[in-house]
């Protein structure tokens, strides 16, 4: 039965009325009601599809590489994996239609057909990669849209594995566009996409995190990406495995999930949430470096994810000044935080505790334009005029870098930002030695040529 609302009824006796008449508008009632039936049964369908796709993949100890589709324009599709070293043809099948998990989303839709043995395939055929990666949320878990929610909760561990395609363009977050992501599901010939997610206890989280390092030959390095406002769970698994792609420094990725609301009316509600996360992210922070096995960890905070960062940073560093070798690098990206704080009290603090901090500003961020007027107040990510220089800190000025129109996301966007990224943590370079960027003519900072 169908139940409509009062502006719903109206319509109906509009069309009635003046287009279809009596019988036309129940034969679009009944239509209607027939694809709201469709799309209910698919959703439906979709949350046993993905724990189906779970169960058969989540004992993989290796990255998958994906060849396919077999049939150009076929709803069935058809992929090589490689888990556990043994290659296999893992077969699916697409429905034509999709059901979000949230705002801009794209799950991962198909259903596990079968799986069976298959000869390796040339690596020119390969269509996609896909990265592993592990996370840490203080998210909870939306049982209704089988993901994670924006509203907080206890620490959770997990692993995700993130196709990109072979056809990557760096800087990008490959997706169906957005208005018409109901209808097309994700493909990972040309999308990245959130294949499955695993929840694990410690044990198997730190377990399986050794296990790839080795079966990926990973270096002894890992980097922690924390993101800002605005930012669902999937949006930050995406982007954290873009920026592994791109900045290739064999180092392994992770990220951590603070709930922020994945809206940007709710910038609020998430500054109430930081202080909140923080606790939660110091100790994922603290127990990663004890556990992980990587000798050096990168933290590259975004946006308001750098304040849950500074904040947790700072808490472990200070309770555990043994690890403060093991903390290589702090990277704050367009920092949401009050700039007088920064300079006088944050840039100090690490300062003391001997941690290098490397600070990304641009005079064309409208986004922290904004929060300076919220709050009235300059953002440590700004460029021009206020511009933060002080000790402690090596700051880029990346306002030459061309960029989007809110100009936000240049850290990961732009290749020449990624280029100066990755010599700062694979090859460990200070400022002063990277060709990417030039000092400033009074010395006092760097920036991107013009």
């Amino acid at each position: 039965m169908i139940h409509l609302t009062m502006e719903g009824t109206r319509l109906v006796g509009w069309l009635r009325e003046h287009l279809f008449g009596a019988m036309g508008a129940s034969l679009l009632l009944g239509a209607i009601g027939a694809l709201t039936s469709y799309l209910m049964a698919e959703h439906s369908r979709e949350s046993h599809l993905r724990k189906e796709i779970m169960a058969r993949l989540e004992e993989a100890r290796a990255p998958f590489e994906l060849w396919g589709p077999r049939e150009k324009g076929s709803n069935q599709i058809e992929y090589q994996v490689h888990a556990l070293g043994k290659p296999a043809i893992l077969q699916m099948d697409q429905p034509f239609f999709s059901w979000p998990l949230g705002a801009d989303s794209s799950p991962l839709v198909w259903r596990v057909e079968k799986v069976r043995d298959a000869e390796p395939k040339p690596q020119s055929a390969l269509q996609a990669q896909v990265v592993s990666l592990f996370f840490g949320t203080d998210r909870k878990v939306d049982d209704s849209q089988n993901s994670f929610g924006n509203r907080g909760g206890n620490l959770i561990l997990g692993k995700m594995l993130v196709s990109v395609p072979r056809a990557h363009t760096t800087g990008e977050i490959e997706r169906p566009p957005k208005y018409l992501g109901w209808l097309i599901s994700p493909d990972p010939a040309n999308h990245m996409v959130a294949l499955v997610v695993t929840v694990l206890d410690p044990e198997h989280f730190f377990h399986d995190m050794q296990a790839v390092r080795e079966m990926e030959h990973l270096g002894d390095s890992a980097f922690i990406f924390v993101h800002g406002y605005n930012v669902s769970f999937e949006d930050a698994a995406l982007r954290t495995a873009q920026m592994a792609v791109d900045l290739n420094i064999n180092a392994l990725p992770a990220f951590y999930s603070w709930p922020s609301k994945g809206s940007a009316e709710d910038y609020p509600a998430d500054e109430a949430t930081v202080d909140v996360a923080a606790p939660h992210l110091a100790h994922f922070l603290e127990n990663f470096a004890d556990q992980s096995g990587a000798k050096t960890i990168y933290v590259i905070a975004h946006s308001m994810g750098a304040r849950v960062a500074t904040i947790a940073l700072a808490s472990v560093l200070e309770k555990r000044k043994d690890l403060n070798s093991r903390f290589g690098e702090l990277v704050l990206a367009a920092p949401d935080i009050d700039a007088e704080y920064f300079k006088n009290t944050l840039a100090p603090h690490f300062a003391a505790l001997r941690e290098q901090v490397t600070l990304y500003a641009s005079s064309h961020d409208r986004a922290l334009s904004l929060s300076h007027r919220f709050h009235e107040e300059p953002r440590a990510g700004e460029a021009g005029s206020g511009l933060i220089v002080t000790a402690g800190v090596e700051t880029i000025d990346a306002s030459a870098v061309p960029t989007d129109f809110f100009g936000h996301s240049y850290f990961a966007d732009e290749r020449p930002l990624l280029m100066d990224l990755a010599l700062l943590l694979k090859n460990r370079m200070r400022a002063a030695d990277r060709p990417t960027i030039r000092r400033s003519s009074s010395g006092s900072y760097w920036a991107f040529p013009k």
